[in-house]
């Protein structure tokens, strides 16, 4: 088409006079493109920007520490009732508590006992219990001393009291249980023994207490005889 000719809209087809910009029917923006009166196209609006998305970083969960990890000391057993002199005369009774690194010479004193037992009791009365439930409880408490040493960790242990310490099991050469004798008129009891021996040193400690089985199995448990 030659140019000063008349066009027409595309967009509704006016006819469209020589230099226009604008459509007088319909006011479309004209663009001449080969002598032909096309309409800008309407320009699209950007899509809305997306909002930001905030990382939230998520707390890094706790490792869970096995107690089969044999890199962590855990308590294994415990035995009430063991007694080892302490001078000529003395002797120091203890509860010993095994764990899988060491074992814990944790010093029971008849403070400690009478409490126990008095705690077993006071127990046993606050849950409605007679006079027979409280007796029984006490009893019990006196049997069932080791077992509080269960629920402790091996630094709770040490701490109880500054009479306790401990002995490196990677340190012992032989642990030895020895079964006591009962005696009658003619024969003086021989309490239970156990013998420790390091490479220079040598305890050994008397069962003064308790049941001679479970202080047997709980080293069974240790796995030390």
């Amino acid at each position: 088409m030659e140019s000063g000719q008349l066009r027409f809209c595309t967009a509704c087809g006016t006819p469209i006079k020589p230099g226009a910009a604008f459509c007088a029917a319909c006011g479309a923006k004209l663009e001449i493109v080969a002598d032909i009166a096309v309409p800008s196209p309407t320009p699209t609006p950007a899509p809305p920007a997306s909002p930001a998305v905030t990382s939230t970083e998520m707390p890094t969960p706790t490792p869970v520490v096995s107690m089969a990890d044999p890199n962590v000391e855990r308590i294994v057993s415990a035995a009430a009732g063991l007694s080892m002199k302490a001078g000529l005369l003395k002797r120091v009774t203890y509860t010993l508590v095994m764990t899988n690194y060491r074992i814990l010479f944790a010093q029971t004193t008849s403070a400690m006992l009478k409490q126990n037992v008095m705690e077993a009791r006071d127990s046993a009365k606050a849950e409605g219990g007679g006079f027979f439930k409280q007796w029984g409880a006490q009893i019990s408490a006196g049997f069932n001393y080791a077992d509080r040493y269960l629920e402790m960790t091996p630094e709770q242990v040490l701490a109880e009291t500054p009479g306790n310490w401990a002995l490196e099991i990677a340190r012992i050469q032989k642990v030895k249980y020895k079964v006591g004798m009962v005696g009658d008129a003619e024969t003086t009891s021989t309490p239970d023994k156990i013998t420790i021996k390091t490479a220079n040193q040598k305890y050994v400690l008397e069962l003064s207490g308790g049941s001679t089985n479970a202080t047997r199995q709980a080293f069974i448990d240790a796995g030390l005889i």
